[in-house]
């Protein structure tokens, strides 16, 4: 989010209450890694909002540490957003070759 504490840890928050209700939502094991993005976004939100914190008390070993973890699951959305789309057009190609 970038704009304060509080706004990521809200942003947190109210992610990690879609996420649950994405999860359950889930019907199939293949919608999981879809499903668990809201999740995975509330997770960064909420090590953002410590990363915010750790600039007004001086927190220079927890502040790296935080980034290191921020970066890891910018990454990890990045890569799983990949992933879905990959599974995303193999199955649209698969459904062509089933019915045409």
């Amino acid at each position: 989010m970038c704009f304060s504490a509080t706004a990521s840890f809200s942003a947190g928050a109210v992610l990690l209450g879609i996420g649950m209700l994405t999860l359950k939502s889930a019907r199939r094991p293949r919608e999981l890694m879809f499903a668990a993005i809201p999740m995975l976004f509330a997770i960064q939100q909420l090590i953002e909002g410590v990363i915010w914190l750790t600039f007004s008390h001086e927190a220079p070993r927890v502040n790296e540490v935080m980034t290191v973890a921020y970066s890891f699951f910018s990454h990890v959305l990045c890569a799983e957003a990949t992933c879905v789309q990959l599974l995303h057009q193999r199955s649209e190609k698969t459904d062509v070759v089933a019915t045409g």
